[in-house]
């Protein structure tokens, strides 16, 4: 940490990308595995917890709110890491960084992020779709391959953006909802 004012430099521990930082509290992924908080008047290491966070995390009221790599919505106890609960049900849907705000904690995904369009055409959700997967580090195949099969029930055909465009906006949301939908019925059938 370097105080601003005078560019003293306080302390320094290895931790990098940082993902949250509220008040006194500093967390961050050490590694692509562990978070990691950090005190920020002294740079001491309070806690290590192995999780990947890939879209952040977000602090209130003595908890941290993260989503994993599997899209699992957590929220951990921020002066030990215990884990408070777990919300499974979103998972595989490539969520945003959580946001608390009042008593909830919002998430997103790229089919939230088709609903919010303004205008539903070609360009604006290739668009949207690039823009989506470059805030989370992802390859567009990561996704385009997953939305073609869950619209069409197909993995190759018509451009994948000129589809979304004939079938609409409600069409196109009510399948990815069936799909998801039938992604859990089978997940929980494997358990």
């Amino acid at each position: 940490m370097i105080r601003i004012a005078v560019c003293a430099l306080v302390w320094l521990v290895l931790v990098s990308p940082i993902r949250s930082r509220a008040e006194d509290l500093l967390v961050a992924n050490k590694s692509a595995d562990e978070l990691v908080r950090v005190d920020l008047t002294s740079g001491d290491v309070l806690w290590r917890r192995e999780m990947s966070s890939y879209a952040g995390l977000d602090a209130r009221g003595g908890a941290l709110y993260l989503s994993d790599d599997e899209s699992r919505v957590w929220a951990l106890d921020s002066n030990t890491s215990a884990s408070i609960w777990r919300q499974d049900k979103l998972v595989r849907r490539a969520l945003t960084q959580p946001a608390a705000v009042d008593d909830a904690v919002l998430v997103g995904d790229f089919r939230d992020t088709l609903a919010a369009l303004e205008t539903w055409d070609t360009e604006g959700l290739e668009r949207a779709m690039r823009e989506f997967v470059k805030t989370r580090e992802l390859k567009l195949g990561a996704i385009i391959h997953a939305v073609r099969v869950a619209v069409s029930g197909k993995g190759v055909g018509f451009g994948m953006f000129e589809t979304l465009e004939i079938l609409g906006r409600e069409q196109t949301l009510g399948r990815i909802d069936r799909a998801l939908e039938r992604l859990r019925g089978q997940e929980q059938a494997t358990f």
